[in-house]
């Protein structure tokens, strides 16, 4: 035994760095190692357009992407960065601790799963967490000295925060609204200056493109209504997220926490506000169930003060739960890791395994011709990220508006022949495609039409009385690109639809009397009226336009509410 002491004192001197150190190593090799997952590849195409922001998202994620594909052309140049910043992100936490205890901070850390399967995904939540954890690092600062350096350093930190996820606003409210009296100090207002101004592009972004991540957060995102389930699936989905094994002791132990300072306020303000407004958002629409990870930060701080000050059995207890949790995690490595099918075809929801097999397999299929998948983002992007060509999603009033509404790729294959991918029974594509995601549709489509770039806004709702929709304003916002094809034969005849969808199944197509010709004029915006024959009722409605897709118009507005009164 006398020959492992120089190990033992090695590893006492140095656990901080060791502890760090394979965290960093372990999750750099799994994010080598794992396919990407499919919002990822996503992710990685807006790398290949850097800007301002983003259809769903700010550009944190897009830069990081950017910046590690420079090094790596693989999975690992995708997260190199993720996996700094979700390593940096427990080295600042540690640093908030008001009291620490390193073996319990070894414990919890270990305790949440979230923190080491999400360390390697190339998502905004990573950035996020980090920028959350130095925002908190620098307001314990700010509270104790408030300079205006420390204001302007607040400020900055602000801004990183927003510029990674909209859900920087819940963490920046909370934690101010936790000590009012700052409002009364001059300094409050520099950090908020100071995040405003470099927020400013973003923002300006956002105005240019008639903000349209406002629109789908508020509006798509909660287009199939209220379901009893959201709410009753919150709970349990936030203590699995919480942690798999110790999520309700840790989430007990932090609401237990009485604060001792304005820091630890802020902290609980923040855990709780976080919880209980998506708790809230829960019966407007579906949570998910990552959305919440800014209160991770908080919940472990907390749950390590109070373990570590009133509760000397429960330690003993986080330990065995991170054990717990560090073999379930095991599993999941290997699993994210290994292709375990053994030649069996996957199921088609697998992200992380035989996507560069199903990318050729439609490589073969499509041969020179550009690619367009029907209403999948991700499919469309992996496709982009494996087999080197880019691709295109048209998005359909199945489906909802996302990025490649904006980018220029549909002005690249317009006119063109393109092979189309997907549902093989509702686009009439007879072309079959087995790769392991189940079956698949291909058909070659020349001359390729569709109209993405257009966008057409409303107030909601339509109200219908008579059987006809009267003096409907139209706003309609057409790229400039498309304009040149929009006003020739026979695009031009190409009319706007409005398409009434309940279950992702077609009710009616309604024809609103409004052509691509007249779209293109300067008469914006139209005044439209046109009869709709359906019974009295509320409808989920969106505006189209045809394609040369069967039966896939282009989805060109948010969700519309259509509602038909009664007579008299």
């Amino acid at each position: 035994m006398r020959a492992l002491d120089p190990i033992w004192r090695f590893t006492r001197k140095n656990h901080l760095a060791l502890f760090f150190g394979g965290w960093f190593v372990l999750n750099l090799l799994q994010a080598g190692m794992t396919e990407l997952f499919d919002d990822e590849a996503y992710y990685w195409a807006y790398s290949n357009y850097l800007a301002w922001g983003y259809f769903d998202h700010p550009p944190m994620i897009a830069l990081m992407i950017k910046v590690g594909y420079f090094f790596f052309r693989n999975e690992l140049g995708v997260r190199l960065l993720t996996v700094v910043l979700s390593t940096a992100t427990l080295v600042v936490v540690r640093k908030l601790l008001p009291k620490k205890n390193d073996a319990l901070f070894y414990a919890i850390a270990c305790s949440m799963a979230a923190l080491q399967i999400g360390g390697i995904m190339a998502v905004p939540d990573i950035p996020l967490l980090f920028f959350s954890a130095v925002f908190f690092l620098q307001y314990r600062r700010f509270i104790r000295n408030m300079s205006w350096q420390n204001a302007l350093l607040l400020g900055l930190c602000m801004a990183l925060m927003l510029y990674s996820k909209y859900h920087a606003v819940l963490v920046i409210g909370f934690t101010f609204l936790s000590y009012g009296q700052l409002f009364k100090k001059y300094q409050t207002y520099i950090a908020f200056s100071t995040a405003l101004l470099l927020y400013a592009p973003h923002l300006y972004w956002e105005y240019h493109y008639q903000f349209p991540s406002l629109h789908f957060h508020m509006i798509d995102r909660n287009a199939d209504g209220y379901d009893v389930m959201y709410t009753l699936k919150y709970f349990p989905e936030q203590v699995l997220f919480a942690g798999p094994v110790a999520g309700f002791p840790l989430l007990w132990a932090a609401f237990r926490y009485h604060p001792k300072d304005h820091f630890e306020k802020a902290l609980k303000y923040t855990m709780t506000g976080v919880y209980i407004f998506f708790l809230f958002s829960s019966i407007k629409g579906r949570v998910e169930i990552n959305w919440t990870i800014p209160a991770l930060l908080p919940l472990f701080v907390l749950s390590h003060q109070y373990i570590l000050e009133n509760r000397e059995a429960w330690r003993k207890w986080i330990f065995r739960f991170a054990s717990a949790t560090l073999f379930l995690v095991l599993i999941v490595r290997v699993y994210m890791i290994a292709d375990l099918s053994s030649g069996i075809h996957i199921d088609k929801q697998d992200e992380l395994h035989g996507n560069r097999a199903w990318a050729y397999s439609i490589r073969q299929k499509a041969g020179n011709s550009p690619v367009v998948f029907t209403d999948s983002y991700q499919y469309a992007s992996k496709y982009w990220f494996y087999s080197g060509q880019p691709s295109f999603s048209l998005n359909t009033p199945y489906y909802h508006r996302n990025n490649y509404n904006f980018w220029p790729i549909e002005n690249s294959i317009f006119n063109k022949t393109v092979y189309v991918v997907g549902d093989q029974n509702r686009f009439l594509l007879k072309d079959s495609i087995e790769a392991g995601r189940g079956l698949e549709g291909g058909r070659l489509i020349t001359p390729y039409i569709s109209f993405s770039g257009v966008e057409i806004r409303v107030p909601n709702p339509v109200r219908v009385a008579g059987g006809m929709a009267r003096n409907v304003r139209l706003l309609v916002l057409v790229s400039d690109p498309l304009t040149k094809f929009t006003v020739k034969p026979p695009f031009n005849r190409l009319p706007v639809q409005m398409w009434i969808i309940n279950d992702d199944r077609l009710e009616k197509i309604i024809n609103t009397g409004l052509t691509m010709e007249q779209m293109t004029k300067k008469e914006n915006p139209f005044m439209v009226s046109f009869a709709v024959d359906l019974p009295p009722g509320e409808y989920k409605a969106r505006f189209a336009i045809p394609s040369a897709v069967p039966n896939a118009a282009t989805v060109n507005s948010s969700l519309i509410r259509l509602r038909v009164l009664r007579p008299g």
